[in-house]
């Protein structure tokens, strides 16, 4: 009985760890940093997605729009559907209200990591994206801390190979006396 549990555990963590994400797109809403907006993920392949943030500012009066495009790669924890990711892509800053005729639209590079669980059609994670302007912007250096709700549109389907998997031939023969 100990061997047939360890099997299943070793072919769960096995499935699990191959197949990262349980969705190939998802789209919702991002609130978070004084910021709400819409997030939209579709999977590239096995382990990594691209992230697509449009967000604004709701707490001042400037009304500041914010885009941003980010790759992200996805580890397994326990399952596909709990994943740890981190990631990093471009970042635009469109100024709303300009008080200072200094200040101008700004454009660099942001970095994200987070935590994500996906249960049905559910997506949720919460993630820090800090952003370091190199042209323009109201500073040189934002940071966000957000809760993403995503409706998953497409759900990722996947079939074992049992021929394949021979590592367990063997295991459940009767041992001979």
């Amino acid at each position: 009985m100990n061997k047939f549990i360890f099997v299943i555990l070793i072919i769960f963590a096995g499935i699990n760890s191959c197949l990262s994400q349980s969705y190939i797109d998802a789209g919702g809403i991002r609130i978070g940093g004084g910021e709400f907006g819409v997030t939209y993920k579709r999977l590239l392949e096995s382990k990594w997605t691209i992230e697509g943030l449009a967000t604004q500012s709701f707490k001042d009066r400037n009304k500041d729009l914010t885009i941003a495009i980010l790759g992200e790669k996805h580890f397994p924890v326990l399952s596909r559907r709990l994943n740890i990711y981190f990631g990093g892509g471009i970042q635009a800053q469109f100024l709303g209200v300009k008080t200072d005729p200094t200040v101008s639209n700004g454009a660099g590079i942001a970095g994200i990591a987070g935590l994500e669980f996906t249960i049905d059609r559910l997506n949720i994670s919460y993630d820090i994206k800090p952003a370091v302007y190199l042209l323009g912007g109201r500073s040189d250096f934002d940071s966000q801390v957000a809760l993403s709700l995503r409706y998953v549109f497409t759900k990722r389907t996947f079939t074992v190979d049992w021929n394949k998997l021979k590592f367990w031939d063997g295991w459940f023969k009767k041992k001979e006396k």
